[in-house]
C-alpha cells in the first residue's frame, strides 16, 4: 500500500541579535540600549545597524522611528521618550556589501514614570517631604 505524502520545508532566520539590554538613566525620558551579537555573527563584516523604535509594535515599520548607525558600537543612548510608555526595538545589522541582516525579533521595555514629589506644610510653614 502506497501512500503519498508532500511534505513543505521552511527556513527560519536566525537572530542575529542574542539579547538587547535597557539602562535606565536618572533622566525620566532618556535611555541607553546595548545589545549583544549571536556568536554566528562576523563583527568584522559588520557596517553599521538600523535600530527601529516604536511604541505601537503594530505599526507598519516605515511608520517606525529609525535611528542608522554608522558604526560596529552595539548601543544607542535614547532621548526625549514619553515616561510610563512601553516601546518596542528591533535591531538589524547593516554589512559591509551591502546586505542587512533583518531581526526577526521585537524587544519591549517600559520607560520609568515621573517622579511625583509630594509636599505637606505643617503648622510652622514648613515644607516638608
Amino acid at each position: 500500500m502506497a501512500q503519498n505524502m508532500e511534505c513543505s520545508f521552511f527556513s527560519v532566520e536566525a537572530n542575529p541579535i542574542q539579547k538587547v539590554d535597557v539602562i535606565y538613566s536618572h533622566e525620566v525620558n532618556s535611555v541607553r540600549l546595548q545589545w549583544i551579537l549571536e556568536p554566528h555573527i562576523r563583527t568584522d563584516q559588520i557596517a553599521g545597524y538600523d535600530v527601529y523604535i516604536s511604541d505601537d509594535k503594530d505599526r507598519p515599520e516605515s511608520q517606525w522611528r529609525l535611528v542608522r548607525l554608522s558604526n560596529r558600537e552595539a548601543a544607542l543612548a535614547l532621548d526625549n521618550l514619553r515616561s510610563s510608555t512601553e516601546y518596542y526595538v528591533r535591531v538589524n545589522i547593516r554589512n559591509n556589501d551591502g546586505s542587512v541582516i533583518r531581526a526577526p525579533s521585537i524587544y519591549r521595555f517600559k520607560t520609568i514614570g515621573e517622579k511625583k514629589l509630594q509636599y505637606c506644610w505643617n503648622a510652622g510653614g514648613n515644607v516638608l517631604f
